[in-house]
């Protein structure tokens, strides 16, 4: 018989290897400048033992990268922690030079969620809503992506949904009428 090894918990930790902390700004804010890349589907390969394995592109992850790196960066600076029952709501406005090409601004979003996972949060699967505007840069500014992160509870989360739901079927109404 094998004898079992102990599982030892994983300790949440910064990709530099500090720990987060808890506690900080209910809200954290920065930019990562330069055009926005989406998130790039998986690439599958198979090994000589026959096993698949799917590997993110380069050009993803060089962009997670240099989004994960300015997040830690804000991070820091603002004094920004989590705790495990931290919930978020992540606002994205998306400037680009061209609205009718380049990635979709979902994928985009996918892009800066996993970035910012052992970072500004444990795992995305903490973001509760998450919205996104896709504008034009002006003549002379760079295109770039301006981040928000809010920490949130269960209550507000619920305000938010009805907000939103009352936002949605005022407009739809709207439409409606004048349409």
């Amino acid at each position: 018989m094998k004898p079992t090894k102990k599982r030892r918990k994983k300790l949440v930790r910064f990709r530099n290897g500090r720990a987060p902390m808890v506690g900080g700004p209910s809200s954290l804010t920065f930019v990562v400048l330069g055009e926005p890349q989406g998130k790039g589907r998986p690439i599958g390969t198979t090994s000589k033992t026959g096993t698949i394995r799917m590997v993110t592109p380069r050009k993803t992850r060089h962009y997670e990268t240099r989004i994960a790196q300015t997040a830690e960066f804000a991070v820091v600076r603002a004094g920004w922690g989590w705790a495990p029952g931290d919930r978020f709501l992540l606002l994205l406005t998306i400037r680009r030079i061209h609205e009718d090409r380049g990635p979709d601004a979902d994928n985009i979003v996918k892009a800066v969620a996993d970035a910012c996972n052992d970072v500004a949060w444990t795992d995305d699967r903490h973001l509760r809503w998450g919205w996104w505007s896709v504008e034009l840069v002006t003549p002379g500014e760079e295109p770039h992506i301006e981040v928000k992160i809010y920490k949130v509870t269960a209550a507000q989360s619920r305000k938010i949904l009805e907000s939103f739901v009352e936002t949605v079927m005022g407009c739809t109404q709207e439409i409606r009428k004048n349409g």
